[in-house]
């Protein structure tokens, strides 16, 4: 994509709805507005969509998308469950067009210290990934949002928050797979169909695991923590970064106890500070260097298969859930 591409066209069910956000925005006079999905998809002058729609329709409209020839970054869950996320890969791998999910923070220049961070002394490969996020959701929001929904999002606080603990658990373990996922939810919404507060515990070869909580009940808190033989990884703001400037991790040292375990011994903790990465635009960069480098290339090829992976996790803990915190076995 060149260098001056932006907002070309904002497509709703309404034309007047897509107006008003047009000027709610502040988006040039020349970005046009549609009142149906159809006209923009028809759009010739339109290369790539962005799809925030509630999950029950990415399926739908993913794959018409594909049809049209138009690249999708599509927000996350990025389905209902696996096997229709497929059929997703499937049209726009037909139609020769990049699919990617809308994880801002995987964009982050951050991520790329702390990967060093792990692979250095400094912290060491991840033994066990906690992390959690949640926030606490209005009354309103809890009986008349999209995502409390099954008609809209049947996964609830586990596709809506849990994607971004899986994904960074995958990440911090080199995107293998889990052994078997554990899960319970102790909160549903729409009749016990939409699960709203969950712990789920993802098991990984030789005893590494990762544990994480999500849900819509409790203060906002996105925090998460690599533990490592030689030291920990921990950063506050792991899903929406505190700051368009400025963000930062800490590094820790083994530390432990001593005389007689009365006295803690200083872990040496250190804050690393990145600056100068906006992960929302980041994202949409990497988003232009797929399309532009082609739907076959290994950077575009990477993103739908660990959109892939996730969702497949998303279907287990979904299971466990169901059948009451059991354990599963996960397969490909």
């Amino acid at each position: 994509m060149p260098e001056t591409s932006h907002t070309q066209a904002i497509a709703s069910r309404d034309a007047a709805r897509a107006a008003a956000w047009k000027e709610e925005q502040g988006l040039d006079s020349s970005v046009r507005t549609y009142g149906s999905y159809e006209e923009l998809l028809s759009d010739d002058g339109i290369d790539a969509v962005y799809m925030p729609l509630p999950t029950t329709a990415h399926l739908k409209w993913v794959t018409k998308a594909a049809a049209a020839g138009k690249h999708v970054l599509v927000e996350k869950p990025v389905a209902v469950n696996a096997a229709e996320f497929k059929e997703m890969m499937e049209a726009c791998s037909k139609a020769g067009v990049v699919l990617m999910d809308g994880v801002m923070f995987m964009h982050h220049e951050r991520l790329g210290r702390m990967r060093s961070a792990m692979d250095e002394a400094a912290v060491g490969p991840a033994r066990r990934v906690v992390s959690g996020f949640s926030f606490p959701a209005s009354a309103d929001f809890l009986s008349e949002n999209i995502r409390v929904k099954a008609s809209c999002d049947p996964l609830g606080c586990v596709g809506d928050l849990g994607w971004y603990n899986v994904r960074f658990a995958l990440w911090a373990f080199g995107y293998e797979n889990p052994e078997s996922v554990a899960a319970t939810v102790t909160r549903w919404a729409d009749g016990g169909r939409v699960p709203t507060e969950a712990a789920v515990t993802l098991t990984f070869s030789g005893g590494r695991h990762s544990v994480f909580s999500c849900g819509f009940h409790t203060a906002f808190t996105q925090w998460a923590e690599v533990a490592a033989a030689a030291g920990t990884l921990r950063l506050e703001d792991f899903v929406v970064a505190r700051s368009a400037d400025s963000v930062e991790f800490t590094i820790a040292g083994a530390g432990g106890l001593a005389d007689n375990d009365s006295r803690v011994v200083d872990s040496g903790a250190r804050r690393i500070e990145v600056t100068g990465c906006q992960q929302e635009a980041a994202m949409f960069d990497t988003f232009a260097l797929c399309v532009a480098s082609g739907s076959a290339s290994d950077e575009a090829a990477f993103w739908p298969k660990v959109a892939l992976q996730t969702q497949k996790i998303m279907d287990v803990i979904m299971q466990s859930a169901r059948d009451g915190g059991k354990p599963v076995p996960f397969s490909e």
